[in-house]
């Protein structure tokens, strides 16, 4: 079992809060750039099944 201080998930806090609050920031907005893309390409491939089963082929 490793002790909490050396556990690798914790975060270091030696960074500027300022610093931490900016990578944060840059994190979700990179999280939402993912998410919104996938949103567009499901959209798209929808009208391409719906469009497929309506012409019927």
């Amino acid at each position: 079992m490793t002790r909490l201080e050396n556990d690798p998930g914790l975060q270091n806090k030696s960074e500027p809060v300022y610093k931490r609050r900016k990578k944060a920031l840059l994190g979700r907005g990179a999280i939402i750039a993912l998410a919104s893309f996938a949103a567009l390409i499901a959209g798209i491939w929808l009208m391409i099944v719906s469009y497929g089963l309506i012409s019927g082929r």
